[in-house]
């Protein structure tokens, strides 16, 4: 069995908490479907499969024409070598939100947390969830390294997502390094499945 990926075990949390999940929104209980059944909505299918990449400037103007344009290059690269070239065996989108069951900040625990993702890849073999994030001036602080690291923390822990980070301040990405996070990564198994 060696070399052989295992399938993420991770269940369709992400796909339901992210909106991209066909099939019924919550069963009778008022609880959403649990298992391993990835199957895509509609709207998921049409995302990934048109290159989308849009401007989404946020509150505090971190997304800037450096942030956009480099998130455009990695996604464009993306599309064009892994899921047009290989069969759709890498699906890959931009800006995609949480839209259920949030998060808890860390700070009082009482605030809900929402998480959107720069760059978002699911290795479809074993449905490997990655995340390609563009960082900014925000990011060069210790408080906001420390975010990142406890946002990617909880993106592994509850969905078993990979996260790669990109400094906006290079002029272009290290490709190889994006094709060796997505393709030889190790799929993320769930040491404490939930369902």
């Amino acid at each position: 069995m060696k070399g052989k990926r295992k399938t993420n075990e991770f269940g369709n949390d992400f796909l339901i908490d992210f909106k991209l999940f066909h099939g019924k929104t919550r069963l009778e209980d008022g609880t959403w479907p649990k298992g391993n059944e990835w199957i895509y909505s509609k709207k998921a299918i049409e995302r990934f499969h048109q290159p989308v990449t849009y401007k989404n400037p946020n509150p505090n103007g971190s997304e800037g024409p450096k942030h956009y344009g480099l998130k455009q290059v990695v996604h464009d690269y993306i599309y064009d070598n892994y899921y047009l070239q290989n069969g759709c065996k890498f699906l890959v989108t931009t800006e995609l939100e949480q839209k259920n069951n949030p998060f808890y900040s860390y700070i009082d625990g009482k605030i809900p947390v929402f998480f959107t993702m720069d760059i978002c890849v699911i290795r479809e073999s074993d449905r490997q969830v990655f995340d390609i994030e563009i960082d900014g001036p925000e990011h060069y602080t210790r408080g906001g390294m420390m975010k990142a690291e406890i946002r990617d923390e909880w993106l592994l822990d509850r969905y078993g997502v990979l996260t790669y980070r990109i400094d906006q301040a290079d002029d272009e990405p290290n490709y190889k390094k994006i094709d060796k996070f997505i393709t030889a990564s190790p799929t993320v198994l769930n040491s404490r499945k939930r369902y």
